[in-house]
């Protein structure tokens, strides 16, 4: 349906067709190794991203910390860009020292939990949006 939406641009919608014809030609397990491909592509570039960005920072201040230079950028008046920073930062510190044992234990706890009636029911009638924000959760 969202291939077809004539509100997409032309060239949105043959980029999309095009993918759902490589991922019908993939197979699973191709398809999973060129996900985890791209998973550690994107971290290579967030690692990447945020030391060229303590290396603009340091060619100024000299050899400074995150903090220390997130503190200067805010000093400086322009707030948004700290802010910026900032959340680079904690992407940086997301991906470099990911919560491996996260899945395992909300598998754990969800087994152990004693759900009433009501709760499930409760749980039922939520949507279940996947395109919600990783923050939402």
């Amino acid at each position: 349906a969202v291939l077809c939406d004539s509100k997409l641009p032309a060239s949105d919608r043959k980029a999309g067709v095009r993918r759902a014809v490589e991922i019908a030609m993939l197979g699973t397990e191709a398809l999973a190794q060129q996900q985890r491909q791209e998973q550690q592509c994107n971290a290579d570039g967030i690692l990447a991203l945020h030391e060229q960005t303590m290396l603009a920072g340091r060619t100024t201040l000299g050899n400074v910390s995150p903090q220390q230079l997130k503190a200067a950028v805010r000093a400086s008046g322009d707030v948004q860009l700290a802010c910026r920073f900032e959340r680079q930062a904690r992407a940086r510190h997301a991906t470099a020292h990911p919560d491996i044992t996260l899945p395992l234990e909300v598998a754990d706890t969800l087994k152990h939990t004693d759900m009433t009636a009501k709760a499930k029911r409760q749980l039922k009638a939520q949507p279940s949006d996947t395109s919600t924000k990783a923050s939402e959760a």
